[in-house]
């Protein structure tokens, strides 16, 4: 379970400022059931980027396998190409 800042935060290493990786991983992280948790305060303003306390915020629960794919593949574009083994690793050692 994370906000989308917090998949940034932990795959920035990654992602390295390449817009479409940003978005790529926020289609898989939209795709993921809202906590009961979630409230938007002010749905105008509202930017998962940058969520705060004031303007809302969405924790979605995502399912480790649909990380791991985008993972594999970003992981490979940077050369640094990962086992199933270090995958599930990765994932399973970032509690989200």
């Amino acid at each position: 379970m994370t906000d989308f800042n917090g998949l940034l935060k932990v795959f920035s290493p990654l992602i390295m400022g390449d817009r479409r990786e940003v978005e790529l991983l926020y289609d898989i992280w939209e795709k993921g059931a809202p906590t009961l948790d979630s409230a938007i305060t002010d749905v105008k303003h509202y930017n998962p980027e940058k969520a705060t306390k004031e303007y809302g915020y969405v924790k979605r629960i995502i399912p480790s396998g649909w990380l791991k794919a985008w993972l594999r593949d970003i992981s490979a574009k940077r050369g640094i190409p990962l086992s199933d083994v270090e995958l599930d690793s990765i994932l399973e050692g970032e509690r989200l």
